[in-house]
């Protein structure tokens, strides 16, 4: 788990990234991402808490 804290959309934001599998650096993709307990399906327009990005092997 790899934490930042940084400023999106003029608001500070807690981003926490999952690497379960510990894949290095072009060996993994977004599978999946999380704000307040919901998937996000589209891009991200506007922060409404804190996220979680998940990450997986590359397909």
């Amino acid at each position: 788990i790899a934490v930042i804290n940084t400023y999106l959309f003029d608001r500070l934001t807690k981003v926490t990234y999952h690497n379960p599998k510990g894949l290095d650096y072009g060996f993994y993709s977004i599978s999946k991402i999380i704000m307040n307990g919901k998937t996000i399906k589209q891009g991200i327009t506007s922060i409404d808490g804190d996220i979680e990005v998940y990450l997986d092997e590359v397909l």
